[in-house]
């Protein structure tokens, strides 16, 4: 028979109150004294009896709670007992509404972490593969650059433009050629939005927590695959 301590839980016949513990048993029952372990066979011969409830795995399921325990007729043992049910309609709608914003906030995260990691821009004038910072800040210092070679396109001098890449090396520029990477640069930002945008438009038409898109680690694009080539026979 397994020994009650402190923590073990029981049940008291009289009103079949639980979970109840080995002090509960002690102020229903003063006029005996024991220790502090009970073996669970002589919880019945107290004025106020209780019983051992044993422990039953917990069942796995939607909504699993804990119910009443129930007495075994066949051992006359009280086992624990698990109420399961189904996710109710409202409790499904909450459950999404949950996982769409977790999903958002994740995504954001994901778009701030690119932004600030870099975009891939090629340069067409060297054909050269940089990364930028395209953080809001970052674009307002493209566009002030390009505004002012607009302005030294076609200027006598030898302008040249220096640009921070994300690595925090630096490389120059001609003002044809800022106007140039700038443009580039907001057409790759604007398409990289548009895989951001498209993750939230799949977010918001999910009907189930089933249906919502992974958050990807990048919202950056996944360059194509190489085929291998077919060896020659």
């Amino acid at each position: 028979m397994p020994t009650v301590d402190g923590s073990t839980r029981l049940i008291r016949l009289k009103d079949k109150a639980y979970p109840k513990y080995l002090y509960d048993m002690r102020q229903d029952n003063m006029q005996n004294s024991f220790g502090s372990t009970i073996e669970s066979e002589k919880l019945y011969n107290f004025p106020n009896p209780y019983a051992y409830v044993y422990l039953v795995d917990q069942p796995p399921g939607d909504v699993v709670t804990e119910g009443e325990p129930v007495l075994n007729e066949e051992d006359g043992k009280w086992y624990q007992y698990w109420v399961v049910r189904e996710f109710n309609e409202q409790e499904l709608a909450e459950r999404l509404a949950f996982g769409r914003d977790d999903a958002l906030q994740n995504a954001k995260q994901v778009l701030s972490n690119d932004l600030n990691s870099g975009l891939e821009i090629t340069l067409k004038s060297s054909g050269e593969k940089v990364k930028l910072i395209m953080t809001a800040e970052e674009r307002v210092n493209l566009m002030g650059i390009r505004i002012v070679a607009e302005k030294r396109v076609n200027a006598s001098d030898d302008t040249k433009f220096t640009v921070r890449k994300a690595d925090n090396q630096s490389f120059q520029a001609e003002p044809a050629e800022v106007i140039e990477f700038v443009e580039e640069a907001l057409e790759v930002y604007n398409g990289y939005l548009e895989k951001y945008w498209q993750f939230k438009s799949d977010v918001a038409n999910a009907t189930t927590l089933e249906t919502l898109p992974a958050v990807p680690e990048t919202f950056n694009p996944t360059p194509a695959p190489v085929e291998a080539e077919t060896p020659a026979v």
